[in-house]
């Protein structure tokens, strides 16, 4: 390179990096990383071509020839003020180029725009050229001789030399940017076509993005390409857990097959006319560009998109010109100015014109229509076949290679498959040399069949992925329909023995069924309640209560503390967002130092109750924290049940100045504290304090004699008969209680490594969405450990995805166990709709900024204090 005077020795303060790649012919390429030079450069805006139009340039064409061109880059001088910026760094020393490199940002451009200038009255006539790759073409030899002579005269003029090892001359069929061109049309390139077909399975979100990158460039080639590979092109969007399970290894062999299995495309002749067929569902929009050459209809390209949204896909007249509007987009270089032919289902034009007022976007989407030159032909469904194929496609269901969309393909496996089966091949042998000898049967086409009264069932041969495509008609593609109607659709056109049991087993194990419909059986989780306390002042429920109303002196919540066994209840009001030293300063002065310390507290997971504080206090005290689990508010019953009851008198109490709550939180104390208790059969007074406490209408009585108070003899012997009739009583209410929960539910079966899905309600509601039309369950995720010591039954630590930002414990009852579809191999596996991640704020710590640069510190609901956000 410095013989040719390319580079010379530099004292630069730049210095970018080298890397070297072997080349086919086994020498290394010099690669120079000048990305960081790159991006202080400003950007040259030069247009390069568009592939399409290069490709289109040579229809109608029958001899090509191909020039590269030798060390092109290299025919362009630096100028010599900016020869320093291009230095490289090797272990000889620092060097610096004095004519163009690869590697700089603005290099194609300007190499593009010298070829434009260069061969400026040949390109667009017999000409194409995309940077240092020429294409030159004819329709005859003798023709293309002359091009070619007046093409390598300018080259020579010019003093751009040819690589004639890569160049090709006078063929009828070349390789020009990855495609095959000849005079019967356009295919990919074969070796990048056998590329595709040996391609690893990714295992990972880089891979995945080179295979989508390379079977994108071929995307024209393969019809409904954005619908088939929605799955894998999902895994690389932002906040999507790379997952790869069974359908991406479906939907990956699918694409596989789809880009080596391909058509050939017509390449596009200007003297004939273009004619566009378009499509739309509400899962996407599909269109083929068409011309007829004689032999009838050839596809030159298929497009296919994914509706863009819930509004559009709603309506009918929305889609189909959503579809006309980005189809003319798609090729308006081939249409622009011309008159075509456009097919579409609906009318959709003329309602447009009949509508008084239209949106914003449809005013935008008629008026970039309207510039183009088209007749509008109305064609059935029925004759829109490849249009109508690109766009019905659910984006929940992959593309299997197993399934069979052609009728053809369908009958000539029914007929290899019948032919080998050991059951039906004897009978078809046996009806083919004397029909009369099987006269429950009889042959269609190499098909068995067999009369039942006046209709006949197809005979399925033993062959699985026969057998659940079948399943999947009747079942899938008929509605998700549980098993009755499943089997009455099998039985309508089907037989196979055991087609009952296999339906059964088809229906049970259905992904799309399990998280759509409502689990009909009992909740998990039978009822053990906590052992009753031996006495009052042992075990203490504890929660808080939100009234949503700052009364006028600064309250917002209480505090509900309720002795487990004597029901004695104690409110203690609290401040908005009062911290946890708070709490526990309360906790302590208004029931601790009055009562005594509890020996267990049973709470729920408030953010209060799992902070560091509160539990270095309760340790300190020696009591034992019992917790349930987040979002299952049954496992504290007894404090749930009692805020139900305040409410009631709180209502009663209050009427008509609610900014008063806080003070009557005392008086609504001592009529709860006062009144019979339904588990005891006496007041939470006297089975806590030992003692009747008189009431306004006492003095109306006549005066009772005094009864014993802690201070005389024979106190505690009595207060002990009191405490064994309350326990008595409790434990009579408790194994009620226990019978009449337990008729209502059923064991939990949930191992840990098992699969469940989760109930919808447990996440964050989604903004924009029909709640209605969402699934009921999630997953399914793996459980990891049994957690929690709720007497409603265990909850779970689940394996939820991490975007979703959830407090990943559940009880049992909002669980239900995944059945795995492994049994049907060939099944079509549903992709589930995704998860946008979503929890509830608690509390917003503090904030910075103004406007719309504000940010926020929050704590989520159900989360450790310490995760701050």
């Amino acid at each position: 390179m410095i013989d040719k005077g390319w580079i010379k020795p530099s004292e630069s303060e730049f210095g970018a990096p080298v890397l070297f790649f072997p080349k086919k012919g086994g020498k290394l390429r010099m690669c120079i990383d000048y990305r960081g030079l790159s991006r202080i450069t400003r950007k040259n805006a030069y247009p390069l071509p568009r592939v399409d139009d290069l490709l289109n340039a040579a229809g109608g064409c029958k001899v090509f020839s191909k020039i590269d061109l030798k060390s092109g880059y290299h025919h362009i001088e630096v100028d010599l003020a900016n020869q320093h910026k291009t230095a490289f760094k090797t272990r000889d020393g620092l060097y610096e180029f004095t004519v163009m490199p690869f590697g700089l940002t603005n290099a194609p451009a300007t190499f593009q725009s010298l070829m434009d200038k260069v061969l400026r009255e040949q390109i667009g006539r017999f000409v194409v050229v995309y940077l240092d790759d020429i294409l030159i073409f004819s329709k005859s030899m003798e023709e293309h001789l002359k091009h070619l002579e007046e093409v390598l005269t300018i080259l020579k003029k010019t003093q751009l030399d040819l690589n004639l090892e890569k160049s090709e001359f006078g063929k009828d069929s070349v390789i020009y940017l990855g495609h095959r061109l000849s005079v019967a049309g356009l295919k990919p390139e074969a070796t990048k076509v056998e590329v595709i077909r040996n391609w690893p399975q990714s295992v990972n979100i880089h891979e995945l993005h080179s295979f989508l990158g390379l079977a994108s460039y071929y995307r024209k080639f393969v019809p409904r390409f954005s619908i088939v590979a929605r799955p894998l092109s999902r895994l690389t969007s932002k906040n999507v857990p790379y997952s790869w399970d069974t359908a991406c290894t479906n939907v990956f062999q699918a694409l596989k097959d789809s880009l080596v299995s391909y058509p050939v495309l017509r390449i596009a002749d200007p003297r004939l006319t273009f004619v566009i067929t378009t499509d739309a569902s509400q899962y996407g929009i599909g269109a083929v560009l068409r011309q007829d050459d004689g032999d009838g209809f050839r596809p030159l390209e298929f497009y296919s998109k994914r509706m863009p949204s819930i509004k559009v896909a709603t309506s009918t007249y929305m889609r189909e010109l959503y579809a006309l509007h980005m189809a003319l987009d798609h090729w308006k270089h081939y249409l622009l100015g011309r008159h075509f032919k456009l097919f579409s289902d609906h009318g959709t034009l003329k309602w447009i014109k009949e509508q008084t007022t239209l949106s914003p976007t449809l005013i935008c989407w008629f008026h970039e229509i309207v510039i183009f030159d088209f007749e509008l032909r109305h064609k059935k469904g029925c004759y829109n076949r490849v249009a109508d194929s690109l766009s019905r496609h659910p984006e929940y269901m992959t593309y299997l290679v197993k399934s069979y969309d052609l009728h053809k393909k369908l009958k000539e496996e029914l007929v290899e498959q019948t032919a080998k089966d050991p059951e039906l091949s004897p009978i078809l042998e046996r009806l083919r040399a004397d029909p009369s000898s099987q006269p429950d049967f009889h042959e269609y086409g190499g098909v068995l069949f067999r009369r039942y009264g006046n209709h006949d069932r197809l005979c399925v041969p033993n062959h699985e992925p026969l057998r659940t495509h079948f399943l999947d008609l009747a079942h899938g593609r008929s509605g998700h329909f549980g098993m009755a109607k499943t089997y009455a659709n099998l039985l309508r056109q089907f037989d196979w023995p055991g087609m009952k049991g296999t339906a059964e087993k088809f229906v049970a194990e259905c992904q799309v069924c399990q998280r759509i419909k409502p689990c009909r059986q009992k909740p998990m989780g039978l009822l053990a309640p906590l052992p009753i306390p031996d006495g009052p002042e042992e075990s203490v429920s504890i929660d808080f209560t939100d009234m949503g109303k700052v009364s006028k002196n600064g309250y917002s919540k209480f505090m509900v503390i309720v002795d487990r066994f004597s029901n004695f209840l104690n409110l203690i009001p609290l401040s908005p967002h009062a911290p946890t030293e708070l709490v526990i300063h309360e906790f302590q002065q208004k029931y601790i130092l009055q009562f005594g310390t509890p020996k267990t507290l049973v709470s729920d997971q408030d953010l209060h109750f799992i902070s560091t504080e509160w539990k270095d206090f309760t340790s300190h005290l020696g009591i034992r924290l019992c917790m349930t689990s987040g979002r299952h508010l049954e496992a504290n019953g007894l404090a749930e049940e009692i805020n139900q009851t305040l409410f009631q008198l709180l209502r009663a109490l209050i009427i008509p100045d609610q900014e008063t709550w806080d003070e009557e939180l005392y008086f609504v104390r001592g009529l709860y504290n006062n009144s019979i208790h339904y588990a005891t059969d006496m007041a939470p007074n006297r089975l806590h304090l030992g003692w009747q406490i008189h009431n306004p209408l006492s003095y109306l009585f006549p005066k009772q004699p005094a009864g014993l108070t802690p201070d005389r003899l024979g106190f505690r012997a009595k207060y002990d008969c009191l405490l064994k009739v309350a326990i008595a009583a409790m434990t009579k209410r408790q194994h009620a209680m226990i019978h009449h929960a337990n008729k209502g539910r059923r064991p939990s079966d949930i191992q840990v490594g098992s699969y469940v899905w989760v109930k919808m309600s447990e996440f964050s509601e989604e903004e924009g969405v029909s709640h209605k039309l969402l699934p009921l369950y999630y997953g399914p995720w793996e459980v990891l450990d049994v957690i929690g010591e709720d007497h409603f039954g265990p909850s779970y630590a689940v394996d939820v995805p991490a975007h979703l930002r959830t407090y990943p414990v559940f009880h049992a009852s909002k669980l239900y166990l995944h059945r795995d579809a492994k049994t049907f191999d060939y099944r079509e596996h549903m992709i589930p709709r995704a998860i946008k991640g979503g929890s509830e704020i608690y509390i917003i710590k503090q904030y910075v900024g103004k406007g719309r640069n504000r940010q926020y510190q929050v704590h989520f609901m159900y989360y450790p204090l310490d995760n701050v956000y």
